[in-house]
């Protein structure tokens, strides 16, 4: 199912909006000139219909949301990485990613220093926002959303730029997976991706039926997004393995041809300390895989 078919009608009381805004406001993030932008920050502020909150402080990640102490919950405010170099992530994020459709502040979202979640939608769809607004906060440098604007400007879809910049290491020697993001519970593979980029969530939507966080906080079946049937493999590797020009074009750049790999897991030199061959070097994943992913129109978005 695409996101813009679901059936969504946001319940939330105007005057507990006010106050999840409040809550963003009195703890927008102050931009370190140096050091972890996770210090000592709350992530999660929880609200009911009433206008009960409860608020995740200094915590490492949105493990409250499977937790919360209020229910009739009506829904989630969370910060955001408010500088001047995330401004095109969160125009993007706000506006036109997969999160957008459900965000009820998304006019003041930057003044107040954060989104508010609407709670009627499935638990895993908010706790799986919630990660993704945290993303360069948590895991990155401030460089992150660097890359994420460099792969855009060179012709990779926003999507796509957020699904290789939120889950790779792109700053580094090799493009590898980081654990705990918000894709590292399941690879996507090619086709997950194609629909991520058109928010087609798949029958994810469909099994939940009516169920909807304000009543139900079980956020088990994020490995569900995007994909139907079995979780495929890493991305990287599903392309080196099936895709015969992309393989022809990372083995040319390393002055090797397809045939001269016996085993497609593992190349024979130790010059790359024994990595998978479908493992790309950060220079290889800027100056081949990604020229590539553009020169054939792949991960962009086909649907309105």
């Amino acid at each position: 199912m695409f996101l813009k078919d679901y059936s969504f009608n946001p319940q939330c009381p105007p005057e507990v909006l006010e106050k999840a805004r409040e809550f963003l406001l009195s703890h927008k993030i102050s931009v370190p000139t140096s050091g972890s932008l996770r210090q000592n920050m709350l992530y999660a502020a929880i609200y009911s219909e009433e206008g009960e909150s409860h608020v995740g402080e200094k915590i490492p990640c949105h493990a409250i949301i499977g937790h919360p102490t209020v229910k009739n919950r009506v829904c989630v405010a969370t910060l955001l990485y408010c500088a001047p170099q995330a401004d095109a992530w969160n125009d993007w994020f706000i506006n036109r990613s997969f999160a957008s459709y459900f965000i009820l502040n998304k006019e003041t979202a930057i003044e107040d220093g954060g989104i508010v979640i609407s709670a009627d939608i499935p638990a895993p769809l908010v706790q799986f926002i919630c990660i993704a607004s945290r993303a360069w906060i948590l895991y990155y440098t401030r460089d992150s959303v660097i890359h994420w604007k460099r792969l855009v400007d060179m012709g990779l879809s926003e999507e796509a730029a957020y699904y290789f910049t939120c889950n790779f290491t792109v700053d580094k020697e090799f493009v590898t997976c980081i654990d705990h993001t918000p894709w590292s519970h399941s690879q996507i593979g090619v086709a997950g991706l194609n629909n991520l980029c058109n928010h087609d969530f798949g029958s994810f939507l469909d099994s939940f039926g009516t169920r909807t966080y304000r009543t139900d906080h079980n956020f088990m079946g994020t490995p569900r997004f995007c994909v139907d049937g079995p979780p495929p493999d890493n991305i990287f590797s599903e392309l080196f393995n099936k895709d015969v020009e992309y393989r022809a074009r990372i083995c040319a750049s390393r002055k090797e041809t397809p045939s001269e790999i016996v085993n497609p897991f593992l190349r024979k030199t130790n010059a790359r300390n024994g990595t998978p061959s479908f493992t790309l070097t950060v220079d290889e994943f800027f100056n081949v895989a990604v020229p590539y992913f553009v020169e054939k129109n792949m991960f962009t978005r086909t649907t309105e």
